[in-house]
């Protein structure tokens, strides 16, 4: 497992140092898989978890907003 971390670590500052972003896109899909909740999320990443959520027509729990009865 260290090593597994280890590795990791290293790969994210081969890549430029952002470990950021697939943090938010590993958090987004267990929100919508319903296996975490928003109020679990970290705080430094919760705004882009939201705006995420938001862009794919989910609210904070993963599920889509009501939509109004076609007519």
């Amino acid at each position: 497992m260290i090593m597994l971390r280890f590795l990791l670590w290293i790969f994210g500052f081969w890549k430029g140092g952002d470990m950021h972003m697939p943090m938010v896109t590993v958090t987004v899909a267990l929100i919508i898989a319903g296996r975490r909740k928003f109020s679990d999320v970290p705080a430094n990443i919760r705004d882009e978890v939201r705006a995420d959520l938001l862009a794919l027509g989910l609210d904070e729990n993963g599920k889509p907003f009501p939509t109004e009865p076609a007519e």
